[in-house]
């Protein structure tokens, strides 16, 4: 890890696609960071890399619905039909 990322947290948001590219990062830190100095915390929706010795975090928070459907009439506010 960066100089630059020391002390800051990086996460992906969203589904199987941004999983993917979290996986990707923790594997190459995992290649680069002794195991007695990195942890993975999992969680349902939220599972944390952490780097002890450089006080940062890789998280990924799931969650699939972020947009709005195309679908929704914006002109109709719930409940006015």
């Amino acid at each position: 890890m960066s100089k630059k990322r020391r002390g800051k947290k990086l996460m992906f948001v969203r589904d199987s696609l941004n999983r993917g590219q979290w996986i990707s990062m923790t594997c190459l830190l995992q290649s680069a960071i002794p195991a007695n100095k990195r942890s993975t915390l999992p969680n349902a929706q939220l599972t944390i890399f952490r780097a002890e010795e450089y006080n940062a975090t890789v998280e990924f928070l799931w969650a699939p619905l972020l947009a709005e459907s195309n679908s929704d009439n914006l002109d109709v506010k719930p409940g006015t039909n």
